[in-house]
């Protein structure tokens, strides 16, 4: 290729046929969230991402110009400055919500009629006094028991609410995947603007709200962790939401019947106090129930009571059914569970709950694989100290009153290219192949039997060279002629040539 004007990616006669090609059109499906000049830098940097087995730094990402030259945006034949990247996530005019809208419509045809909805938070562990956004957060990872005492430790780092929708995936362990299509950036109350502070079931409810706007009346089954099982995301469950949560073991519970009213005065309202799900455990006048329950794949006996209550905190018209489990070899402790459903099965309540161990398994691929705390962006700069400061002061420094938009925004473009390649393997993927690749370089993984993530993602970037848009550059160092074949000039292109020389 001798012009380096070209602009077009059609006008390339090196350059495969996009219509025949796999990965570029989907991607395309994105295109209406963006300008023109913003969707040719999301692209580069969403399949760059996608490649880079480095740290997920955008400045390694930008080194992919050298195998994905036809796809490096370009400006009147010039390849566009390093900073445009950036800006993609401080200062580019888009929304996370319209792009998890778009994201949400390409696994349609893997959704039934009904469909799970997943909500938990996630850390993200950052260092640097200048991280706008960021701030102390409970950390999982850290608790510890100490001398019997349960130890709570904190993490600085960006905490996102996500909001992900359960895709059944029959070929790998968990039967599903869960694919992130809200988020919110959660903020401390002292690294928040006065005013503007919001609990984390606060953005799980805006999220909600903003899911069933685009779903009025699709029936979902919504699964949560014990922090959101709460009034106010109650308060917002419409008769075609059903929820699956933990309960504490000492709830107030009342009985499922509205009481007669009978005499004089206001007619009462809950009735008769129940058991609580301890009292229930410990009440050997009510038996155990045996029962063969499928839990994770894995067809298990479990000792269960049930029973119908309400709950203050999901409202006083809505009836409850309870669920004590005991382990009969007893492993595990007592757990009490509840369904927003009268006459619920004890299976469903399993599902369900299975299921949200799948927005864990997200979390984990997309730091462990896609480096979501390598993100190297949302700084801010610090300015330069006073002459009578000795020394730094520690904790957060970002001013309070900056829009963390590039924070805001860096997670959540990861996990969405997270969801990207598990749309592109179930439409293109061969299951079959890859597990026998997989075992042929790991012969000692006989029991491995389901693909996973990772197994996704070598196959995504197998396909990128298949369809030449990742390709090598040469290996013997510096070569002008290389360069000059790209089809556009760097950035002082001319004075690199000279300190080459």
């Amino acid at each position: 290729m001798n012009s380096p004007k070209t602009t077009e990616l059609s006008q390339n006669p090196h350059l495969p046929n996009i219509m025949t090609s796999t990965i570029l059109p989907l991607i395309a499906q994105f295109r209406s969230a963006f300008s023109a000049p913003s969707f040719a830098n999301f692209q580069f940097l969403m399949l760059a991402w996608l490649m880079n087995p480095a740290r997920g730094w955008i400045s390694n990402c930008l080194r992919a110009i050298f195998h994905m030259p036809q796809l490096y945006p370009t400006d009147r034949g010039k390849a566009k400055h390093f900073s445009c990247f950036y800006r993609l996530f401080s200062r580019a005019k888009w929304s996370t919500d319209e792009l998890g809208h778009l994201m949400l419509g390409l696994f349609e045809p893997w959704l039934g009629e009904s469909v799970t909805i997943l909500i938990d938070d996630t850390l993200c562990r950052r260092s640097g006094p200048m991280v706008l956004g960021a701030g102390f957060h409970y950390d999982p990872l850290q608790v510890s028991y100490e001398q019997g005492r349960h130890r709570v430790r904190f993490s600085f780092g960006l905490n996102f609410v996500v909001l992900a929708v359960w895709v059944p995936c029959p070929f790998v362990h968990a039967r599903g995947v869960a694919i992130p299509v809200l988020f919110r950036l959660y903020r401390s109350k002292k690294t928040c603007p006065e005013g503007k502070w919001k609990r984390r079931t606060e953005l799980a409810v805006e999220m909600l709200e903003v899911l069933r706007s685009w779903w009025p009346t699709r029936p979902l089954e919504l699964c949560v962790d014990d922090e959101y099982a709460c009034k106010r995301v109650g308060a917002v469950l419409d008769q075609n939401i059903i929820l699956t949560a933990p309960m504490r073991f000492d709830a107030a519970l009342y009985q499922h019947k509205r009481p007669e009213h009978t005499g004089r005065g206001r007619r009462p309202i809950w009735g008769k106090r129940l058991e609580t799900p301890k009292e229930l455990a410990q009440d050997a006048s009510v038996p155990w129930q045996h029962m063969e329950l499928v839990v994770y794949g894995r067809t298990v006996t479990l000792m269960v009571k049930t029973y119908q209550a309400r709950w203050k905190s999901m409202g006083k018209e809505r009836v409850l059914t309870i669920l004590v489990t005991r382990d009969p070899t007893g492993t595990y402790d007592d757990r009490c569970f509840f369904r927003t459903e009268a006459d619920a099965e004890v299976q469903d309540f399993f599902t369900t709950i299975c299921r949200r161990w799948t927005l864990e398994m997200t979390f984990r691929d997309a730091k462990q694989l896609l480096h979501l705390e390598d993100i190297q962006s949302g700084f801010i700069h610090r300015g330069k100290p006073a002459k009578t400061h000795r020394r730094k002061r520690p904790g957060p420094q970002a001013p309070v009153d900056a829009d963390p938009r590039a924070s805001r925004r860096t997670g959540p473009f990861v996990m969405l290219a997270y969801g990207f390649v598990v749309r592109w393997y179930l439409a293109h993927g061969q299951p079959a192949r890859d597990l026998k690749w997989a075992k042929f370089l790991a012969p000692w993984w006989r029991h491995k039997t389901t693909i996973s993530f990772g197994d996704m993602l070598q196959a995504f970037r197998r396909q990128m060279e298949h369809e030449q848009l990742w390709t090598n550059p040469p290996e013997h160092g510096f070569d002008e002629n290389y360069l000059q074949s790209l089809g556009f000039e760097r950035p002082n292109q001319q004075k690199l040539f000279t300190m080459a020389a």
